[in-house]
């Protein structure tokens, strides 16, 4: 038998595209529980007192997350924590004018300085970009939100986790994550193709910094080689400077593998036009239009999309 909290989690990370596996590994059950609850509907609020026999628990506007944790979920410990965090109205309409959001969910009660107060708690976290693009199984927009991973440097209580959830960020209870990697990628979608895929960097503060196994690494270096093109990097050093405002774990990576990737700058700077030519299909969108602006300042100007492919 397992909680509601339990079935409300596996909701949501089946939603944000975890294998049944995932889940029952993370939760502590087996696959057929989490098969059995992952698309079952979620509770209203009155369902929710009725089965607790508590009117103090609030379900979110978009997760339905409760805000009220059982003491035994308080016990669970962990390093890392995720956090759906939900800007208010007021924040939205002033630095997103354009947000396709029409309110229709609810809004979000995160404090406009929430990131200042996390900063102030010393712990180590990262923040995505603002996920205001995402849509619900209607077509219709989602509420606009960060993900955001708090670690600590020793084991913790979920307790701990959720008083900041209570106390700073004003969101639904945070997920106890055992595998960071797959969710720091989840920050951007980089593995859910059917997002939206958001471009922009996740922020790192109080030096918190992404662990990486053998995976992420081959990825990270994947990734810091296309930089090498989208960024015109013809010396070792322009690609370190890069991966420096990136954060510590792109450098990491190029200082870790220099002749690989001096190699590479300099192979680039003998022979650019021809270089981005092959790469060029790797890429679309604006970084493909990058790429290609880019061979035209190498070919003066003649180059054309339709003579690459």
């Amino acid at each position: 038998m397992i909680t509601d909290e339990q079935k409300q989690l596996i909701r949501e990370l089946s939603e944000q595209g975890r294998t049944a596996t995932e889940i029952a590994e993370q939760l502590g059950i087996n696959e057929k529980t989490v098969r059995r609850h992952k698309n079952a509907p979620a509770p209203t609020p009155q369902e929710a007192e009725e089965s607790t026999g508590d009117s103090s628990i609030t379900p979110d506007y978009t997760t339905e997350t409760p805000k009220k944790s059982s003491d035994k979920q308080d016990e669970l410990k962990g390093r890392h924590f995720c956090f759906v965090v939900y800007p208010s109205e007021n924040w939205i309409r002033e630095h997103v004018p354009d947000c396709p959001y029409d309110g229709s969910s609810g809004w979000g009660e995160a404090p406009d300085d929430w990131i200042e107060q996390l900063q102030n708690t010393g712990l180590p976290f990262v923040v995505s970009p603002l996920h205001d693009q995402d849509e619900n199984p209607d077509n219709t927009k989602k509420k606009p939100h960060w993900h955001v991973i708090v670690s600590w440097s020793n084991t913790t209580t979920y307790r701990n986790a959720r008083v900041i959830a209570q106390t700073i960020l004003h969101c639904p209870l945070p997920q106890l994550l055992k595998a960071v990697e797959g969710m720091y990628r989840y920050l951007t979608h980089a593995d859910n193709p059917e997002k939206h895929q958001y471009s922009e960097i996740p922020r790192c503060y109080n030096g918190w910094e992404r662990p990486l196994d053998n995976a992420a690494i081959t990825a990270l270096k994947a990734e810091i080689r296309k930089l090498v093109y989208l960024n015109n990097c013809q010396e070792y050093g322009e690609l370190v400077a890069v991966c420096v405002q990136l954060g510590n774990e792109y450098f990491d990576v190029v200082s870790s593998h220099t002749y690989f990737f001096d190699k590479l700058c300099s192979s680039f700077r003998h022979a650019p036009l021809i270089t981005l030519a092959r790469v060029l299909q790797e890429y679309d969108g604006d970084e493909a239009e990058a790429i290609i602006n880019l061979m035209n300042q190498y070919s003066g100007g003649i180059t054309d999309e339709s003579d690459n492919q």
